[in-house]
């Protein structure tokens, strides 16, 4: 009588391979998503920010936007140029750097949870150069991430607690 186990390894090793596979598929994928041109998600309600950051992680500086619960609001990231003016008040505001990722969001607030600064410099990014937020006015934030040089950047949205990750390449 054959032995049962013989049977079902080359099963197992073909249902690896085929994990394997599609790990690495999803890995190149996921490298892939560094790219020039706009990115753009649909939130699932109004979204509190609770906190900005900044910081280098492996090869790209990384900014995140960190909300309240799990909502989310309506986002944009994509490449911008000065002049920046400040919603509301039409004021213009500087951002340092030679290139710029702008942040838009719709149904956000930056101030009834958030009390860190306006405009920070993160620490240990060799190409973040300056993160600002240039609005926070009814229902509408903006951020614009000054960058020394032009470099191709991604978006993703994690969740517990809800973020916004921007990471921009070196």
């Amino acid at each position: 009588m054959p032995d049962p186990l013989n049977r079902r390894r080359p099963r197992r090793r073909a249902r690896r391979t085929l994990a394997v596979i599609g790990l690495a598929m999803v890995m190149v994928a996921a490298t892939g998503c560094f790219g020039l041109d706009p990115q753009s998600g649909a939130g699932n309600g109004f979204a509190y920010i609770t906190a900005v950051r900044g910081g280098a992680s492996g090869g790209y500086d990384r900014v995140v936007i960190d909300f309240a619960s799990a909502k989310l609001p309506d986002w944009k990231v994509q490449l911008d140029a000065p002049p920046f003016t400040a919603d509301g008040s039409g004021n213009a505001v500087a951002v340092s750097g030679h290139a710029y990722v702008s942040v838009k969001m719709t149904n956000a607030d930056a101030h009834t949870f958030y009390s860190g600064p306006y405009r920070f410099s993160p620490p240990g990014t060799p190409n973040v150069t300056e993160v600002v937020r240039i609005s926070d006015f009814e229902g509408q934030v903006n951020y614009v991430i000054g960058l020394n040089d032009l470099r191709r950047f991604q978006v993703t949205v994690l969740k517990s607690p809800s973020r916004l990750v921007i990471d921009v390449q070196r």
